[in-house]
């Protein structure tokens, strides 16, 4: 439960300092995912296949 909550913390902070990095940083502490390299490739995967969506990440 507490992993989740630091996921769900950081995917927030990372969105509203619009940081592609620490989006990814947070997506990689949820359980489901698990790993830095699968988070950046969703993220990236995401950001091609629906930019407008995510074009706010720098």
């Amino acid at each position: 439960m507490k992993k989740v909550k630091l996921y769900e913390k950081g995917l927030i902070q990372g969105i509203v300092e619009g940081s592609k990095e620490g989006v990814i940083e947070a997506l990689s502490l949820n359980p489901l995912i698990g790993s830095l390299d699968l988070a950046r490739r969703l993220v990236e995967e995401f950001s091609l296949k629906q930019p407008p969506y995510w074009s706010f990440l720098k």
